[in-house]
């Protein structure tokens, strides 16, 4: 797993200020403007595809941050292995946005749970009728399409975009 992640508290709220500074950072001007490159970079990828838990492969597959850094010609090595936050930090992203894009493409968007209708056997030979879950992986087809609607979805409409519409 590339990112430290602990539900664990030191004080009280501690995870609800944490999420709060991820907010105001992705939300924050230079968070807007590395997320508008990340949405570039996304659009022009030629497959449209994204891995979790590495920058990029030696196939060429690369995650969010990794389009950034391939979209705009920057060095990036399948044999290195970066700390996400760090590599974000480099390409320009504020740390908690580098955090949280790298939370969206490793974990959020990483698989779902299908739920079986019916019913379930049970020891002793009854049944319960709520069914079960099945966790499904999700492809990188899939991801990219979520990442995409995901920084779409945290973008502001900036003044000159809105004098036009």
């Amino acid at each position: 797993m590339r990112l430290n992640y602990c539900d664990d508290e030191d004080f009280p709220g501690q995870f609800m200020l944490w999420q709060a500074n991820c907010h105001r950072s992705v939300n924050g001007k230079k968070g807007q403007a590395f997320l508008r490159r990340v949405e570039a970079a996304l659009l022009a990828m030629p497959e449209k595809r994204l891995i979790r838990e590495a920058i990029v492969e030696a196939d060429g597959d690369v995650c969010a941050l990794g389009s950034v850094a391939v979209h705009e010609g920057k060095e990036v090595s399948p044999e290195l292995d970066y700390d996400p936050e760090d590599f974000g930090m480099k390409l320009g992203a504020p740390r908690l946005v580098a955090w949280r894009l790298v939370e969206i493409n490793d974990i959020q968007c990483d698989y779902d749970y299908l739920t079986a209708q019916g019913p379930l056997p049970i020891n002793r030979g009854g049944f319960s009728g709520a069914g079960y879950s099945v966790r499904v992986n999700v492809t990188p087809e899939e991801r990219y399409e979520r990442v995409l609607a995901w920084v779409r979805s945290q973008l502001h409409v900036v003044a000159s975009e809105r004098e036009t519409t």
